[in-house]
């Protein structure tokens, strides 16, 4: 788990220190860094699995990496603490040890070479540790919607191009199915049974029975958006190994009304497990729903630097709170910021 991270001079972020807890929603305007917030964690996975220099070219460059208002002289750094327990006791029993790791690199005045200036020894071990395996998803219902090749891989892809796999791999595992199909009655009660068929010899396809039908189960094209990508979010949060899971927008599509739900599958997901859950949102029904302390506000200044706090923690808000009004009528009229 990760208990807090500290970067300084990567993209909109010119000094950026924030403590993480189980789960995480952050709101925001357009453009004010959420997805540049997301885009630090792909960067150090990206590290992680590919090393340094592949991860600088694969975010297109330091041009694009560091921040574009600060001097090359000055150094991008990363920190990050973290902690770890044992994995043979009882979750409720364990010892946490906490641990820390940081690195930072200089760019040279020509913006296209440059040195780790500070421990980064091992290579890449530690980052590897925490890093390698947090998973990132921005779904996409138009690709999920497709019918895939059989010979896919099963973890369920950023995009969610896979999900076919990743729900045939859930069904047929009995008491996977039994605990998924729950999950699913839960956030979308009118879904009545899900399947994986075969569309050619070498493609599965998905199909979602509905209440309103007796027999006839819809194919994957002909089901919303907002279903699709319900059921990603379900094998996200309960279906998949990584200790860290980022969603970008998890509430694409839904009604208003299933919002309470979703924020209670990412508590649960959590609850009696290592599992971290950070998600971005522009909807006030997450905040509405979400505790407070959990709700981060991003922002961006007039000289282009993003910023993140709590806002339970301003005093203006608490008045705002204490008076009456909603969390999410704060966020929707901008007082949050105040």
């Amino acid at each position: 788990m990760i208990k807090k991270i500290r970067v300084k001079n990567f993209k909109s972020f010119k000094d950026l220190e924030l403590s993480l807890g189980k789960v995480n929603i952050l709101v925001g305007a357009n453009a004010s860094g959420k997805s540049n917030f997301v885009e630090i964690f792909r960067f150090l996975r990206d590290i992680a699995k590919h090393g340094l220099v592949n991860a600088i070219s694969m975010h297109g460059g330091t041009e694009y990496i560091k921040n574009i208002n600060i001097d090359y002289d000055e150094f991008l750094s990363f920190e990050i603490v973290y902690s770890e327990s044992a994995l043979d006791i009882p979750y409720q029993n364990k010892k946490i040890l906490e641990e820390s790791y940081s690195f930072a690199i200089k760019f040279d005045d020509d913006k296209l070479n440059f040195n780790i200036v500070s421990n980064l020894h091992e290579p890449y071990l530690s980052l590897k540790k925490i890093f390698d395996k947090i998973s990132i998803y921005d779904f996409n219902p138009k690709f999920s919607k497709e019918a895939v090749p059989i010979f896919a891989k099963m973890d369920l892809e950023e995009d969610g191009r896979n999900l076919v796999i990743a729900v045939k791999k859930i069904l047929d595992d009995p008491e996977k199915k039994r605990m998924f199909m729950n999950l699913v009655s839960y956030l979308l009660p009118y879904v009545e049974d899900i399947k994986v068929d075969k569309f050619t010899e070498t493609h599965y396809y998905l199909g979602i029975k509905e209440t309103y039908s007796d027999k006839h189960y819809l194919p994957a094209p002909l089901i919303s958006d907002g279903t699709i990508n319900a059921l990603g979010l379900v094998v996200a949060l309960y279906f998949q190994e990584s200790p860290l899971i980022i969603i970008e927008e998890p509430d694409k599509g839904f009604h208003p009304s299933i919002i309470s739900s979703v924020v209670e599958m990412m508590k649960d997901a959590t609850k009696y497990t290592d599992k971290q859950i950070i998600v971005t949102t522009h909807n006030p029904e997450m905040v509405r729903y979400a505790d407070m302390k959990n709700i981060f506000l991003v922002s961006r200044s007039e000289n282009g630097f993003s910023s993140i706090v709590k806002p339970f923690r301003k005093r203006d808000v608490k008045i705002f709170l204490e008076n009456g009004l909603r969390p999410e009528e704060l966020y929707v009229d901008n007082l949050l910021e105040m």
